[in-house]
């Protein structure tokens, strides 16, 4: 059985349902932000999670 945090997982399904199309980039910047903290990945963007070492196996450049 996969984790969640496996990148297949992360390729189930579309973040959203809608192509940012320079329109509606609130719509859509919103969808992304509730997918992201959804997976729990949004402290890697807001800095508060700390960059992985380099040496790490599940380092991903």
């Amino acid at each position: 059985m996969a984790s969640s945090n496996s990148s297949a997982d992360s390729n189930l399904m579309p973040i959203t349902g809608h192509k940012l199309n320079g329109n509606n980039y609130l719509q859509w910047s919103h969808s992304v932000m509730m997918f992201i903290c959804g997976k729990g990945k949004d402290d890697y963007l807001n800095g508060v999670a700390a960059k992985p070492n380099k040496t790490n196996e599940k380092f991903k450049a």
